[in-house]
């Protein structure tokens, strides 16, 4: 059900799918449906739940490995290009962003599923290199969310309003390495 409600949501938008279109495009029945879900609201929610595990998953396994940092924030810059550059993400953030504007309380909810396990995350690494005196970094929380934004911000929004959403790989590359230098040259961070 998860999946094709993300494809119809995707294909037409949040507001032009009912949950019967669901239903049929899936199987199973409308009842099974409200069940699991309640409502198109708490589908669209539970979609989008869905779509962080993995992205999490490799951060956290790029982190495993303890590499120096450079290499650590490259990949890491890396791995959210990928993950969250997705059409198929792009897309989603667009309806999800249509719908908060409707419900501010689901908006704080896929803020809390969605983007700030990615600061928690992050802020366990830039606290353990501030302990391991590798970082100048009194706020390791703020210096994630800084992070994410050299990262991703500019690549992220201009896709959100109809540009590319994958930069030619050298552009990729380029960006990554200059703004994990910044970051670095900014919070004194070295091996």
């Amino acid at each position: 059900m998860l999946d094709s409600a993300k494809e119809l949501f995707l294909e037409r938008g949040f507001d032009a799918v009912s949950l019967a279109e669901v239903v049929r495009r899936s199987g199973g029945s409308l009842s099974t449906l409200y069940e699991l879900f309640e409502n198109k609201l708490g589908l669209l929610r539970a979609v989008v739940a869905s779509e962080r595990f993995d992205g999490i998953g490799r951060i956290e396994a790029i982190i495993a490995r303890r590499d120096d940092p450079v290499t650590t924030l490259q990949a890491i810059a890396g791995a959210l290009h990928d993950e969250l550059l997705q059409p198929g993400t792009i897309g989603l953030m667009r309806v999800v962003m249509g719908e908060s504007l409707r419900n501010p309380e689901f908006a704080r909810g896929v803020y809390v599923v969605t983007h700030v396990p990615f600061i928690d995350c992050l802020s366990r690494l830039f606290a353990s290199w501030a302990r391991d005196d590798k970082a100048m970094m009194p706020e390791p929380r703020h210096a994630a969310e800084l992070f994410l934004g050299l990262i991703l911000h500019g690549t992220q929004f201009s896709a959100m309003f109809g540009g590319p959403c994958a930069l030619p790989t050298a552009d990729r590359e380029s960006r990554i390495r200059e703004a994990t230098r910044l970051f670095l040259t900014g919070y004194g961070i070295h091996p």
